[in-house]
């Protein structure tokens, strides 16, 4: 029993919910591509799944194509992300993406993160129990202020060099005495 615009309807290998005109769930049998279809008709229908208590725990936004889990990511925001998740992610393989990853919280890995740059807005800090290795194959590393070079650390036929790379300007070794910082050491560049 139904409307006129409400109704399902069977078809070989394939069930079409029809609600209000809108074909709401479409289950596509028989074939190389089976599916199942949520909003098969592109209409602005969000989709939430709901847990035992009756609390929805997974959203879809179809108007923003946004996701969310234990949170609706169109209740109110004006965030432009594709998922958006209120507690932790976990993943036994790679996570990917073509845009970023924002956190508020901790964001922690027992394996690398391999990346090609780390950028901060603010000052960044490495907390670290134990030490601290920086292994770079190109046997220098650079020091920079704003895109400009001032220094680098190289190993050069097995020797370490400290350069600074910045025309007759010094490199000063510098400490605490007294309570007042002093210059203990300049090697004179000039």
């Amino acid at each position: 029993n139904g409307d006129d615009d409400t109704y399902y309807l069977m078809e070989d290998n394939k069930i079409n919910l029809v609600a209000g005109g809108k074909s709401m769930i479409k289950l596509d049998y028989g074939g190389s591509n089976d599916k199942v279809l949520i909003n098969n008709t592109n209409a602005d229908i969000d989709f939430w799944v709901n847990s035992n208590d009756g609390q929805a725990y997974l959203f879809g936004d179809a108007n923003n194509k946004r996701f969310g889990i234990n949170t609706n990511p169109s209740s109110g925001d004006d965030l432009p992300e594709a998922l958006t998740v209120e507690g932790n992610i976990s993943s036994s393989g790679f996570i990917s993406t073509e845009s970023h990853i924002t956190s508020s919280g901790n964001i922690s890995g027992s394996g690398k993160v391999i990346t090609e740059e780390v950028e901060s807005p603010t000052d960044f800090t490495l907390d670290v129990e134990g030490d601290i290795t920086i292994d770079a194959n190109g046997a220098d590393i650079v020091l920079k202020d704003d895109g400009t070079e001032f220094g680098r650390f190289k190993r050069d036929t097995s020797d370490f060099v400290i350069k600074a790379a910045t025309n007759n300007k010094d490199i000063l070794l510098k400490g605490v005495g007294a309570s007042s910082t002093i210059t203990a050491l300049t090697l004179d560049m000039s």
